[in-house]
Formats: structure tokens, sequence, C-alpha cells
């Protein structure tokens, strides 16, 4: 089957993908690089030629045209580099890449260790075409408004249809290309970020890069005469790496989400669309704000915000087993360093962990309820006698009063002094209710602050 020419998203057009990587035995290779050269029609449908798929189709031609030993000298960079984004244009073709080193630990399998790994993604640029009045507006930065938008705009259709040809003026070129820097290299960085560090963990953990490098160069060395369709298509069947560098691509180019699970157990998921600071990820009933996600600390507790066997419906099938473990094993009572010790797993694995739940609305990190902790009633909270929460809590504890239990939360009373006097089933009963509480977000927890005044310090003599 002869391959297709990529379409063009108006804002950045993918043109393929590519992994390079230093041998410890056979230095820079380039290893894989995916798709082949598209097949370029030279009418469209309509009997005209695209001056947008030529040009597609030469930015395509100068992203395969790099021999092997030249594009691997190019994304073979300095150690000091490493660890970071980098980008190079080379005359239509702009290339992202994240290079990583890999540690010299040893590994459980004797195998040719890869010393440095790269994933290349290569983005054709393409002169401004015609576009829709919608999408010419959307595009543009949210400080140029309607009205300066379509000043920039014609109308061009006899038959009454209205559509917007871009004008040939700097300004809305230089808007539109910055719209293309800030928001498509921005979100494909963060791709390439996250997918190197995923093939690192793996690496460091079994090998599996070292592994799959070495295959796809046993290919590469048998299917050599066969064509590179062949060899790709050997590549796809072989190689779990290959595999899902492809699906990858086709997830960008689409504008999918990507989600991935390299070598079989770390799950790679990544929204498709570009992230805006005000993204949400919607599981259930609830909703999580990307942007919460900060760093942990060993003393905080990670609050489920569902029930147990709820959260473990809705996680992946083929996820971390550490994941389920750490699900069955969260207690706000317990802080994060007593959880870890308890599924055996180090204090920056179970921040990723914790981040994960976080992410997708299933948990929140928050301070360690504690016989200090104060509680008061969120400002928030929704407290008539219809309203939904009142209802759920009186369902979910019947035999308790929603309005005497959230009264009880004034004061500043600390959690030792409103359990004081019960039983230790009454507080059980007393720390479950508030548990409900704070992940209905119906009260919150007071910060208390301590502070010296000056009028209490001794003069001086």
């Amino acid at each position: 089957m002869t391959p297709q020419l990529w379409p063009h998203d108006g804002i950045s057009t993918l043109l393929g993908i590519a992994l390079v990587v230093d041998d410890a035995n056979k230095g820079q290779r380039l290893v894989f690089r995916y798709p082949p050269l598209p097949r370029l029609s030279p009418y469209s449908a309509t009997g005209k030629s695209t001056s947008t798929s030529l040009a597609l189709y030469r930015c395509a031609k100068d992203f395969l045209n790099l021999t092997p030993e030249v594009f691997a000298r190019l994304f073979r960079p300095k150690s000091v580099l490493c660890g970071h984004p980098l980008r190079i244009s080379i005359d239509r073709v702009r290339y992202l890449s994240y290079p990583v080193l890999t540690s010299s630990a040893t590994k459980e399998i004797a195998t040719d260790d890869v010393l440095l790994f790269n994933v290349i993604l290569a983005m054709g640029r393409t002169p401004p075409t015609a576009l829709t009045r919608d999408s010419l507006i959307e595009q543009c930065l949210p400080t140029m408004s309607r009205a300066a938008a379509r000043q920039r705009s014609v109308a061009c259709n006899h038959s009454g249809e209205r559509s917007v040809k871009l004008l040939p003026t700097a300004t809305t070129c230089e808007r539109l290309d910055a719209v293309e820097r800030s928001r498509g290299v921005h979100h494909l960085e963060d791709v390439l970020g996250r997918l190197s560090r995923a093939l690192l963990h793996e690496e460091r953990r079994c090998g599996y890069v070292s592994l799959e490098v070495g295959t796809l160069l046993d290919i590469a060395e048998r299917m050599h005469a066969k064509g590179a369709q062949t060899m790709l298509d050997t590549m796809m069947e072989e190689s779990a790496l290959a595999a899902d560098l492809k699906r990858i691509y086709h997830s960008l180019r689409e504008g999918e989400d990507v989600d991935v699970i390299i070598n079989d157990w770390l799950r790679l998921s990544i929204p498709g669309s570009f992230p805006r600071h005000d993204d949400q990820v919607e599981v259930g009933n609830s909703t999580s704000h990307t942007s919460g996600i900060g760093p942990f600390q060993p003393s905080q507790t990670l609050l489920l915000l569902m029930d147990e066997e709820d959260i473990l419906t809705k996680l992946p099938e083929r996820g971390s087993q550490k994941l389920r473990d750490l699900v069955r094993a969260a207690s706000p009572l317990k802080t994060l360093e007593e959880t870890s010790a308890a599924i055996h797993v180090d204090l920056p694995h179970m921040y990723t962990l914790a981040a994960h739940l976080q992410f997708w609305g299933l948990a929140r990190a928050m301070r360690t309820i504690t016989l200090e902790s104060v509680y008061a009633l969120h400002p928030m909270a929704s407290t008539q006698t219809q309203s939904i929460q009142c209802m759920a809590f009186e369902q979910r504890f019947p035999l308790c009063s929603f309005f005497r239990v959230i009264s009880s939360f004034g004061g500043g009373k600390s959690l030792e002094t409103l359990l004081k006097d019960l039983e230790r089933d009454a507080r059980q009963e007393k720390l479950a209710q508030i548990v409900w509480l704070l992940q209905h977000d119906i009260i919150r927890e007071v910060e208390l602050l301590n502070y010296a005044s000056s009028d209490m310090l001794p003069l001086p003599v």
C-alpha cells in the first residue's frame, strides 16, 4: 500500500518521527525513521495543483533525504545538552528532539548498552493558505479582536459562500507564527519529554531500549536490500518500540490522545489537544485541574476522592500494579512516606504514582489528618436542605444529621477536641465523616500561623 500525503492542520505539519542512539559498540546510529516518502499526486480532486501539497512533499523529501550517517551526527548532541528539548531548523524542516543519557548501572540482561537515545519529531513549514473565517479568528492571539481579524481577511466567493484568505501582511504572519511556537511546538516538546523519561525508566529497569535497538539494527541489516517499506513493515511486526513510535506519530498527526503502554509495563497517556492553563480532566463526577499538580512533600497525604473499588475499576487494566497497591493502602491518616514504605516503593516513585491519581481526578494531595488539625466550613459549600451534598451525606450516614455535623466545625476546634468525649466506634464514625466532607469540598483545613509581636519582646537595655 502506497502511503498518501499527510494532511495540513493549518498551524504545524508533522512530517515524521525518528530514533537516534549512541551504542556502546556500534556508535551513533539512526535506527528508525518513519514514515517513508508519500506519493504526491500532481493534481487534486478538482484538477488543480495544490501549493500546500507540493510544499509538504518537498519538506518530506528534506526529512528523508538526510543520509543515516548525517542524521545520526546531527542528533547526537554533546552530553551537556542532554535532558532538555532541542530545536534544529534545516531549510524548510524544523526538528524537535529530547536527547537523554542513560545510566551506566548494571542491568539484569546481558546486552549492548545504549549510552544515549534521542526521539526526534520533524515538522514542515508551509506558506499561509486560505482558511475559514472561524479558524482564522480562533488561531489569532487573544489580544487580536474579531474586528481586527476581519480587517485582515477578504471575501472571495461569487456563489455567496463566505471564505477568507490571509493577506500578505507581516503582522498577521508573525501572530500566527507566534501561535505555532507557543502552542504546537511546546506541546510536541512536552510529548517528547514524557516519552523520553518513560523510555529512560524502562532502560534503567530492564534494558528495554537496548534490546529494542538491537532488534531494529538486526532487521535493518537483514532487510536493507528489500526496500524501505518492507523493512518498516518488518520493524512494526518484530519491535514493540517501533510500533509504539508509529502509534505516537499518528496520534499526534491526527490530534488524538497519545495512549501507549511502554514495554507492556509503563502507560503513557497524554492529551492530544494543545494544553492550556485551564485544562481539566473529567473522571466520573469530579474534575481535576491539571495545573494544580505541584511538588509533593513526605509529610503530605493522599486523599482518595472516590471509594476504593470505584477507583480500581477506573484504572487502566494494564497499568502498574503499584498504582493499585497505592489505592488500597492510601489513607488520609498516613503520610506519603509511611504509605511508600507500606507498598515498598521509594518516595520519587510514590510521588509519580500520586501525581497520576491527582491528574486523573481520583485523588488529591493534602495535609495529613492529625489530632492538631483544625477544619472549617468551605465558603463555597452548598448547605441548603435539598442540596446534593446534604442528601448524599444523609444517604451515606443515615443516623446523622448533616447540619449538626457541619455545625461542629466552628470556633477553631482541633480534631482532638472534637474526638475527646467520644467512644471508640463514635470516633471512627467521626473520622469517616470528616474524610467524606473533605472529599466533597464541604470542609477544609484551617492553616494555623505562629507569629511574634514586637510588643511582646523585651526592650533593649
